[in-house]
Order: C-alpha cells, then sequence, then structure tokens
C-alpha cells in the first residue's frame, strides 16, 4: 500500500510562526477547475522508487508543489499523525525554511487532476479556520 506524505514549512519572524500551505482545486475532465478550493499543505504520494522512503516522497513532492528544495542533510520532522485508509496511509513531517534553497512558485500550476495555487505562509489561526480535511491533524502539533 502506497504512503501519502505531507507537511509544512515553518517560518519564524518576530517571535511569530507561520506556515506553508497551498490552495487547491479539482480539475475535471473538461479542463474547467472546481470553484471549490482546499487548503493543504505540500505532498503526494509516494513513488514505486521511493516506497518506504517518506523523506525521498517530501523532498520531491515540496519542490514539485513549491519550488522550494530541501538542502542535503535538513531535518525533516515526522510529525506523530498517521491516518490509516484503505488506499494509503497519510503522513506528516515538518521542515523549517532554513533549510531549503529555492524561490517559492508564484503561480498557479497543474498538478494530475488538481490545480494547485501560490503556496504561501500563513499563522496558525488562519490554518485552524481554513485547513482542510485530515490536514487539520497536525495543528496540535505546531507552535503558534
Amino acid at each position: 500500500m502506497p504512503d501519502f506524505v505531507a507537511g509544512p514549512v515553518a517560518r519564524r519572524k518576530k517571535r511569530k510562526t507561520k506556515y506553508l500551505v497551498m490552495w487547491k482545486a479539482r480539475i475535471f475532465e473538461d479542463g474547467t477547475v472546481s470553484s471549490d478550493r482546499i487548503l493543504t499543505f505540500p505532498g503526494g504520494m509516494e513513488h514505486p522508487a521511493e516506497h518506504g522512503d517518506l523523506e525521498a516522497t517530501y523532498a520531491e513532492e515540496l519542490e514539485e508543489e513549491t519550488g522550494l528544495k530541501l538542502r542535503k542533510g535538513a531535518k525533516i520532522t515526522l510529525i506523530p499523525v498517521t491516518i490509516k485508509r484503505p488506499e494509503h496511509t497519510k503522513n506528516f513531517v515538518r521542515v523549517w525554511r532554513r533549510d531549503c534553497t529555492g524561490t517559492l512558485r508564484k503561480v498557479s500550476i497543474d498538478d494530475g487532476t488538481s490545480r494547485l495555487y501560490a503556496p504561501f505562509y500563513a499563522d496558525k489561526q488562519y490554518l485552524e479556520q481554513h485547513l482542510h480535511g485530515d490536514h487539520r491533524e497536525v495543528l496540535p502539533f505546531l507552535e503558534d
């Protein structure tokens, strides 16, 4: 069974921690994009070559979805939230912006059947209001 891994990139400025998220919408078969958007952390499903390597999956998905690349030796913290679904198991991690290189993507991209809007940093209060579904399980493990 494949694994899914997602999680925020954290950034601390002026004694306030913010987390990288993005709005996401479904692309229908006819090419139209749903007006319903959900707020998620970067992440995705592991590829067969990465089976069992959540860090490799997260690093690849992070770069594809946000433009940020993890530095060699970056500390990836596993958040103690595991959600088992019939089709996959969801895992969550956190990294710090200082452990990444690159520039955030500034335009929307299509990723399979999803439109990913430009990623941005949001505080925990914003996440508490808008974060989608299983990603909300991470909130108790994030600092303000």
